[in-house]
């Protein structure tokens, strides 16, 4: 079981959820904001910018990551027919097998 630090999320913090104005950088397309571990958000993120967060749960992390990958997964299947959504469903459920087939046996 893991505990956390509750705090406001985007929700789906990626670049193509990015705007870019002369105030600087502003978050966009806000329906998944929600509350929950600062590891949701980065979940979303590449390794490399994890690691401004030197705060952050690896292990959580990795978990979200593929429960992640999971929401991606389905949500492309559904729309199956448009080949980059086929890619990304394709990709997705490969890290949650891989994810799948890393798990310790306990």
């Amino acid at each position: 079981m893991h505990s956390y630090a509750e705090q406001p999320l985007h929700g789906e913090a990626h670049d193509r959820n990015l705007l870019s104005t002369p105030d600087g950088l502003r978050w966009i397309d806000l329906e998944g904001a929600c509350v929950g571990p600062l590891e949701w958000d980065l979940a979303f993120l590449p390794e490399e910018a994890v690691g401004v967060f030197p705060e952050a749960d690896t292990e959580l992390l990795g978990l979200l990551r593929t429960l992640n990958s999971a929401r991606v997964a389905t949500w492309c299947w559904v729309r199956w027919e448009f080949a980059e959504m086929r890619w990304h469903a394709r990709y997705h459920l490969e890290q949650v097998r891989r994810a799948d087939s890393n798990r310790k046996i306990v």
